[in-house]
């Protein structure tokens, strides 16, 4: 998910959010942040797999440990898995 340029560089995030080819710059943000239960982060998932950042836009939400959203194609809930399984010894 991305903020137009302007904002993103008032919110001091990351150079790959301020890229104008996001898939996500012209979309309703509500719809990466879907109501609990279900599976409403179906069309944000859509979105982020024709983004040419998907990886990165993941790699940074699950470093700054972003709880809420869907962020490079996975919901809070995946990134918390992802964050555990990177926590446990080899």
């Amino acid at each position: 998910m991305s903020l137009r340029p302007e904002l993103a560089a008032a919110h001091d995030l990351p150079p790959f959010l301020r890229r104008q080819d996001l898939a996500c710059l012209d979309v309703n943000p509500e719809i990466f942040y879907p109501p609990s239960g279900g599976d409403g982060a179906t069309e944000a998932r859509r979105i982020c797999r024709r983004c040419p950042v998907t990886d990165e836009c993941l790699v940074w939400a699950v470093e700054t440990g972003q709880s809420w959203g869907v962020w490079g194609g996975k919901t809070g809930k995946e990134r918390h898995a992802i964050r555990r399984t990177l926590k446990e010894p080899l």
